[in-house]
């Protein structure tokens, strides 16, 4: 009997005690549980309190050039000949973007080449003619042309007809030369002659005073004399001429080649004054037809072409094309509400994300505020928003991987400060506690 009992009391506690540990631990699960979410909410509130977040201001804007476009246009004009390039195309510096054709200046230019060669080959042989030296050489690569062909027919003329002219000059020089020489080998002889006829004077006076010699004797000497001075003084007179008149033809001759000189410096002079004009319409008519070749001034992107027909007549100073200079940073313009004025101001960094791509991925590009209109400004709807300049650097512009085209929309985030998440979740208890206040008073 007592075997029995005991047996039954044995099985009725082991479930007991199995109920026990079980409520245990059903009982410590809920309170774990709490404990979590306990440490959750503090750690949230902690991270909530002070994890500071940017505070920004949000506005929509458009891609602006930065610098302003550009018309190209053609001083002269002319015909169209090669249209290089479209609308919408990027361009780099001096590449070229039209070509026309100027049939004027091309057969000027051609005129002025034909001239300057004459004119070179001109003034170089009135410069041989003018130093009295040959034609060295001639600046001219073709020694057949027409132009140098000329001019040295006309030196060969010229300097034959000098030659012939000092020749017949040289000629009556020499006659005179000799007309001397005899003068004075007649002055000489009239000389000796003299001194002879003067000592038989000496010796017929000498006799006649000692009755020696008859008067006619001394008459007949005294004749003689008298007829050899005559001739020497008219021989000497003669010479005096003829040395005048030498030196006369001479004189002459060296006034013919300096005259002959002076004639070809007075040419020459205008010679070289028609060639530097000649030079400069040359100059001129090359920088004519090489504007034909109309170049990008600058790198930029095309953003319209005006002409649109090859063979087509452009008109002086008429538009050809606009471009879009590409600048080393791209200027965002964006419009910003009233209220968010008083956070706005030059220098504070903004991130921009561009409509075109999708930035959720790529990420937005980091600008600075440049530029907070003074006033606002009416758009076309009639709201009136702060127009506000940012600027995107140049190494900003790269991470895109893509180009920045004037025109493109934006969503402009303009960093104004930073505030945790406490403030956050805050700040509407506190504006209406605020706004309790004022309707209460």
């Amino acid at each position: 009997m007592k075997t029995v009992i005991t047996t039954s009391l044995k099985s009725e506690v082991a479930p007991r005690k199995t109920q026990l540990v079980t409520l245990s631990q059903v009982s410590r699960t809920p309170r774990l549980l709490i404990l979590a979410l306990l440490i959750l909410a503090v750690a949230a509130v902690l991270w909530a309190c002070f994890t500071p977040i940017a505070r920004v201001v949000r506005g929509e804007g458009r891609v602006i050039p930065a610098a302003h476009s550009q018309v190209i246009q053609h001083l002269e004009g002319g015909i169209v000949s090669e249209i290089l390039v479209r609308e919408g195309e990027p361009v780099k510096k001096n590449q070229f973007l039209l070509r026309l054709r100027d049939v004027q200046a091309s057969a000027a230019k051609m005129e002025d080449e034909n001239k300057l060669e004459y004119l070179q080959a001109r003034v170089a042989r009135l410069s041989a003619e003018a130093n009295g030296k040959p034609i060295a050489t001639l600046p001219s690569s073709d020694e057949k042309s027409a132009a140098v062909r000329s001019e040295i027919a006309a030196y060969e003329a010229r300097q034959m007809q000098q030659s012939r002219e000092l020749a017949v000059m040289d000629e009556a020089l020499g006659q005179r030369r000799n007309e001397i020489q005899e003068a004075q080998t007649k002055a000489a002889n009239l000389r000796d002659e003299l001194k002879l006829a003067q000592e038989q004077l000496d010796v017929v006076s000498h006799l006649r005073g000692q009755n020696a010699a008859s008067t006619l004797e001394m008459i007949d000497a005294q004749s003689r004399v008298q007829r050899l001075k005559s001739s020497l003084t008219e021989t000497q007179t003669l010479l005096l001429r003829l040395r005048g008149a030498t030196a006369e033809a001479s004189a002459r001759m060296t006034e013919f080649q300096a005259r002959r000189r002076a004639d070809a410096r007075s040419e020459l002079a205008a010679a070289q004054l028609e060639l530097e004009r000649t030079q400069q319409d040359l100059r001129t008519q090359s920088d004519r037809l090489m504007r034909t070749e109309i170049r990008s001034p600058v790198d930029g992107v095309v953003n319209h072409v005006y002409v649109n027909t090859v063979g087509g007549v452009v008109r002086p100073g008429e538009p050809l094309m606009e471009l879009t200079p590409a600048a080393e940073s791209v200027l965002v313009e964006g419009k910003f509400r009233p209220s968010d004025r008083g956070e706005l101001r030059p220098g504070l960094k903004a991130r921009i994300g561009f409509s075109a791509y999708d930035y959720a991925s790529r990420g937005s590009l980091t600008g600075v505020v440049e530029e907070v209109s003074a006033d606002t400004i009416a758009d076309e709807r009639g709201e009136r928003n702060y127009r506000v300049s940012v600027r995107i650097p140049h190494e900003e512009q790269q991470r895109t991987g893509k180009p920045i085209i004037p025109g493109m929309t934006a969503t402009i985030d303009v960093v104004v400060g930073s505030r945790t998440v406490m403030e956050y979740l805050i700040s509407p208890v506190y504006r209406m506690v605020d706004s309790a206040f004022r309707e209460a008073r």
